[in-house]
């Protein structure tokens, strides 16, 4: 008669040992974190480039505008644009010009006089 084998077998029931699992869905997790980080750092770059060029472009807008603007206030374009509408003006006579001092200018410039009911303002009398 022969002898039974009584080595019993070990059978592995799993097909990938746990600990080894573990460390694969770690480094999945992270390569997916960095791919995604990625992207992201890649799509914060082009909107930061677009926004870099809008501003560029605003900013010559904005020089174009000012040198407009200083273009039409010199004083011989206002001469023009007065005499075209017919708007004569002269410069104030002494009795129309209002001298502040120092210590009259207020800090609140709605600030009145509540005993007059309006502004006080002191005249100078340049005549």
């Amino acid at each position: 008669m022969r002898r039974r084998n009584r080595k019993r077998k070990k059978h592995n029931t799993y097909l990938i040992r746990v600990p080894i699992a573990g460390i694969i869905v770690v480094g999945v997790t992270v390569m997916l974190g960095y791919v995604w980080l990625n992207q992201r750092c890649d799509s914060l770059g082009r909107e930061l480039k677009s926004l870099e060029n809008k501003h560029e472009s605003l900013k010559r807008v904005r020089q174009q505008e000012l040198f407009k603007w200083t273009h039409l206030k010199a004083p011989e374009r206002l001469q023009a644009a007065l005499a075209e509408h017919e708007i004569f003006m002269n410069w104030p006579s002494g009795r129309q010009v209002v001298q502040l001092r120092k210590h009259d200018v207020r800090s609140d410039p709605w600030a009145y006089d509540r005993a007059q009911g309006y502004a006080n303002a002191d005249r100078g009398t340049h005549e």
